[in-house]
């Protein structure tokens, strides 16, 4: 997991840099992102699970999506909900927002999570 270089990713970079590397005793920002890395424990998970991504989130680079695609692909168990847009805390739409593009419910991605709640 690599951040982007977007002023979003740049700032996360620098802060996990000055303040976080060596404190966690790692040898550098691309050795901290890939130890604490999701991806790798994909494979492990053995609960029903959802993960909700955003193809655009800031802080992470698009290059992760077909390694998180593959490694949902190769779990059953897990369900992959990837989106275009939706940022990184994202799914919240405002009025212009839903307008933008004519979904009208603000609250995307909770609804899709009790959604995926009752076909479970």
């Amino acid at each position: 997991m690599i951040c982007c270089p977007n002023p979003a990713a740049i700032a996360c970079w620098g802060f996990d840099n000055e303040l976080v590397i060596k404190r966690l005793g790692f040898s550098s920002v691309e050795a901290y992102y890939q130890a604490s890395s999701a991806l790798q424990i994909l494979p492990q998970i053995s609960k029903p699970t959802l993960i909700l991504y955003a193809a655009d989130d800031p802080l992470f680079d698009p290059a992760i999506i077909p390694e998180l695609k593959d490694a949902c692909d190769r779990n059953p168990i897990i369900d992959l909900l990837l989106t275009q847009y939706g940022g990184h805390v994202g799914y919240l739409s405002s009025k212009e927002c839903q307008h933008q593009v004519q979904d009208s419910d603000p609250w995307w991605a909770w609804n899709r999570v009790l959604q995926w709640l009752e076909e479970k």
